[in-house]
């Protein structure tokens, strides 16, 4: 399992769990920041590479 499934399942797990005490709460709203700031710095390094590369293409034209 890599990291960010392993992320999505402990969200998971801690959504829906019936007895929900403040710590879990709290890792809730953690892991949920941390998916967030995660996933949006994977975009925005794909997204750059993506326009550095389209770009650098455009200049051998």
């Amino acid at each position: 399992m890599n990291f960010f499934s392993h992320l999505k399942f402990e969200l998971g797990e801690l959504r829906f769990v019936v007895q929900k005490t403040e710590d879990m709460e709290e890792r809730v709203i953690d892991f949920e920041a941390l998916q967030k700031v995660l996933l949006g710095g994977i975009g925005y390094y794909f997204y750059n590479n993506i326009f550095e590369i389209s770009s650098s293409r455009h200049c051998f034209l």
